[in-house]
């Protein structure tokens, strides 16, 4: 083969007119089709971007391997999915609740036992300031995680329900052609190698690869001796025990849970402290923020959680949500510490 008809080739694999190919690298059709005619050929960087849309190597566009090529025009299995609205609307509410729920009970567990304290505990102006605003912090995450899921899911769920996805499987990798009223709008090919999660939902399938796109898998439309349901199980088993170690995980959980409850827990024991003394001693204690100094002694509970999620990021793991937590509560202690010595 040569260069032109390997372009001309790849473009036809991915169901790509010379226009589009054409967008996609910012020149003409025409241009296009002069290179699959051998009047003209690509230069050094259309080749290079010519290798990452069609999904192949340099050697391949440039080297004489018609044999491999054509042994992959055919795809091993074909699958199309359409969704109707009742089961794609299941599947978005389902998958938010599945991602979030964790998160929204805390908050909430959170949100109550705060506003119990701060109804219950009217001692200090200082420490009662400091658990409504705890309490209206965490109201307004959480409210505001579920508005901007119900913002989308009218966009996310027509985009769904008006699409057809096609999928085509081969030996390493997929292309999803979706298509709209018998018109491909968008082709997306992907490695089973770079997915590294997935999420069950009655008879779906989430998949996650590394840059968080979702893929819906109907796995009931799917034959279990069929060599795509034979990847889907294997690339679970494997995010299930090589992916994310079990010991990295629990660690990491350990420490963000640790950090979020460190500022409740200091809030605590200086609300113990203040009413130690006050009943204990004939002092005057003239605020409850002369044993906020307390909170500094919890500062290695998140500097922890920074420091260990900088190592799960240097291993490759998920780490955000130890470092973004870490700094964070880590601010509050300094600043609500502070308050022993400026009020």
């Amino acid at each position: 083969m040569t260069i032109g008809e390997k372009i001309q080739f790849q473009r036809k694999k991915l169901n790509l007119s010379q226009e589009q190919l054409g967008q996609m690298l910012f020149i003409s059709r025409q241009t296009i089709s002069l290179w699959e005619k051998d009047q003209t050929y690509p230069s050094i960087e259309n080749i290079i971007k010519l290798k990452d849309i069609f999904g192949v190597t340099t050697d391949s566009l440039l080297c004489n391997n018609t044999q491999n090529q054509e042994s992959e025009l055919f795809p091993i299995e074909s699958y199309s999915f359409k969704y109707s609205k009742e089961v794609a609307l299941n599947l978005l509410r389902n998958l938010f609740w599945h991602i979030n729920k964790r998160n929204i009970i805390i908050n909430v567990i959170l949100a109550l036992l705060l506003l119990e304290i701060y109804i219950t505990n009217q001692q200090s102006k200082t420490f009662s300031s400091i658990l409504l605003g705890g309490f209206i912090v965490i109201t307004i995450i959480t409210v505001k995680t579920i508005i901007t899921y119900f913002k989308s899911e009218t966009a996310n769920l027509r985009r769904i329900v008006e699409n057809q996805y096609d999928y085509e499987i081969y030996d390493d990798y997929f292309i999803l052609k979706i298509s709209s009223n018998q018109e491909t709008v968008k082709f997306i090919k992907a490695y089973f190698s770079d997915f590294k999660s997935t999420i069950d939902i009655g008879k779906y399938t989430f998949w996650k690869n590394d840059l968080n796109q979702l893929y819906i898998i109907d796995r009931s439309a799917i034959p279990i001796d069929s060599q795509f349901y034979r990847i889907l199980t294997k690339h679970k088993q494997v995010n299930l025990t090589t992916v994310y170690k079990l010991k990295y995980k629990v660690i990491s959980l350990s420490l963000f849970i640790a950090t979020l409850i460190s500022i409740y827990a200091a809030l605590f024991c200086c609300a113990a402290i203040f009413e130690s003394m006050t009943n204990s001693f004939n002092t005057n204690i003239n605020a409850f923020s002369d044993t906020m100094w307390i909170f500094w002694l919890f500062l290695p509970i998140p500097v922890a959680s920074v420091i260990y999620g900088f190592y799960l990021k240097s291993k490759g793991y998920k780490y955000r949500k130890n470092v973004i937590a870490g700094f964070i509560i880590a601010a509050l202690l300094l600043i609500y510490g502070s308050f022993s010595f400026i009020m």
